[in-house]
Parts: structure tokens; sequence; C-alpha cells
């Protein structure tokens, strides 16, 4: 199962050249950035998204600094294992990182369950896809490795952790779920057409109905996908459902037609909801929906942000794979501190 799980992640790495990657949550840089014309100039002075961006290269560098560090409790661990065995390092090393290989059976198995996203010939890929699929094993062996030499000799980081900056957001413009004095405040800025926009607000709203009054849900409007002008469209019949009080279920809807949004989908969705069609054609044909829009994509840059979905927890930016899990866990987090 393991070896599966290993080559699948070979494969898609692959077919799309993704990155996995895990993001760093940590607590504000206080030391002084700079003198200019005589002030001297802190973290806490530097504009919102100015100060997002300082601390993003910050968590990008401990990110590397954390690989290091885990290559230096390997070649440690490697070093003692073969003095132990009386063995040069390179071959305590590649005793360690020996794999079974992968036979032609398992590259045929995994090229057709995703031959479609390769849309190469076997024979011309094989080759690539098996040493690709050795290389994601051996990977995954080099990991376990470290968590077990970390466990064993009583490992811990000394490295310092990092303040998450932590915003005063204005969000008295844009749609919210929830009381206004709730303890969590989940801020999330999406688009309707980003597939993974659809997951998170079904993971925020699930939180939101789970703690009841303790937890409120802000949305934003921020367009990334705008070929076609598609998202600010339904981003602008939100804003006019909102006129007639029906946002949340504009919403919904518009999540739950996600692949069939096009610039006829504002006026679908308010029928579907119920809306007063004269009032919201009405509405839609002003210049204030596509004016509200600006002005939710301009909070959303100014604060640093330029992906969907992106979320706050009481002023504070979020890292998140899997919002299901992450905000739930930062949700409980945040109620435990202010009971």
């Amino acid at each position: 199962m393991k070896k599966l799980f290993t080559v699948t992640l070979a494969l898609t790495a692959i077919a799309t050249g993704a990155i996995i990657a895990t993001g760093a949550m940590a607590t504000v840089v206080s030391e002084k950035l700079f003198e200019y014309a005589g002030k001297i100039y802190q973290f806490r002075d530097l504009p919102a998204e100015l100060q997002q961006n300082f601390f993003d290269n910050l968590v990008k560098a401990r990110e590397q600094n954390l690989g290091v560090i885990d290559q230096a409790v390997l070649a440690i661990y490697v070093n003692n294992l073969a003095a132990s065995e009386n063995k040069s390092v390179l071959a305590a090393r590649e005793q360690l990182l020996k794999v079974d290989p992968i036979t032609d059976q398992e590259v045929q198995a995994l090229y057709e369950q995703f031959k479609d996203q390769i849309t190469l010939p076997l024979a011309q890929i094989q080759n690539q896809l098996r040493e690709r699929m050795e290389s994601v094993m051996i990977q995954e062996k080099l990991r376990g490795i470290i968590e077990t030499a970390k466990k064993d000799n009583g490992f811990k980081l000394l490295l310092p952790a990092l303040e998450v900056p932590l915003f005063d957001l204005d969000i008295a413009p844009f749609p919210a779920k929830g009381a206004k004095n709730s303890k969590v405040t989940i801020v999330e800025i999406g688009d309707y057409r980003c597939p993974h926009c659809k997951i998170a607000t079904e993971a925020a709203t699930s939180i939101v109905k789970q703690h009841g009054n303790e937890v409120r849900l802000v949305y934003i409007d921020l367009p990334v996908l705008t070929e076609g002008g598609i998202s600010e469209k339904v981003m602008e019949g939100g804003y006019c459902a909102r006129q007639q009080d029906k946002y949340w279920a504009y919403n919904a809807a518009a999540f739950a037609m996600q692949s069939e949004l096009s610039l006829a989908a504002p006026a679908i969705i308010a029928q579907k909801i119920g809306l007063d069609s004269a009032l919201f054609d009405s509405c839609m044909m002003s210049g204030k929906p596509a004016a509200y829009v600006q002005q939710s994509a301009d909070f959303a840059r100014s604060h640093g942000v330029s992906r969907t979905p992106t979320f706050f927890i009481n002023g504070q930016r979020i890292h998140t794979n899997d919002p299901g899990i992450d905000l739930s866990r930062v949700v409980q987090e945040a109620l435990s501190e202010n009971p």
C-alpha cells in the first residue's frame, strides 16, 4: 500500500509538474528593519501588504532552513551508523536507501491508471516513470529515517519561531454570517470558479454551523480566474443578491453550479433562489456591483493576497492544505484561547 502511495505521488508529479509543500504556521517580527530620513522603521510600520510579503519571505527561508536541519540529522545518523558497523559513510548510506526495484508490471499498471493525464505512449515514458518512481520511494524512505532518528535521539528544534502578522481587518463592507460578537472570525477570500474555494467554503460553513454564535464567517471576493469576465460577473450577482438579503443562498448556489458558471449565471441563480428579478436586473445594470467587486479585490491585494482560497482567522492569515482539517484545528485553538 505504501509503495502504491509513493508511486502515485511520483506519477502525479510527472503528469502535472505539481510540487507539494507544507506551510509553516508560526507566531510578530519586532526587530528594527531600516532607518530612513532619521526614523527607525519596524515591521509594524510597513503597509499591510508589505508586512505579509515580508513574512512570507521569512516563512520560505525558515522552511528551507528546516530542510537543512533535516539533512544535518541524516548526516549525523549515517555517520554514526557507519562508525558502529565499521563501514564507509557511502556504504552505510547506500544500505539505508536501498529500495525494491520498480517492476515493469507496476509501471504499466500505474501508466494505465493515469495515461489520460500523461498523454505520451508508455514506451516513450516508461524509463522516466521508473526513475521518478524510484526517486520518490527513496525520498519517502529518507523522511522515515529522519523521523526515526529524531524520535530515538531526543531531537528538539531550537530554531526561533516566527510570529504571524496580526491585522486589524476592516470587514464591515463584506457579507458575514454568525454573531458580530463571536469569539472567532473566519475571513475567506475566494473566487466562485476556483475548485479549492468550493471545498474551503463548504468546510468554513460547516465550522460555523458546528460552533453556532462562537464563530463568524466573512466572505470577500477576489477574481483570479478572470478570462471572459465570468468570475467578476458572478461576484456582481452576489452583491445584488445581498441587497435582497439572500447573499448566502446565492453564494451556495453559485458554488453548487461551479462547472456551469457563465455570464448568464447570475440571472439563473437569482431565479433559483427566488430573488425579485426586476430589482436584481436593475442592480446588475448599475455601477455598484462592479465597484464593490473592485473594492473587495483591492482589500485582498492590500493585505498581500493574490491566490484563492486564502483565510484569515482573528486577523492572522493561515496556511492550509486541507481546509476541513486545518481550519477546524485553528478555530479550536482560537476558541480555547478565548474561553
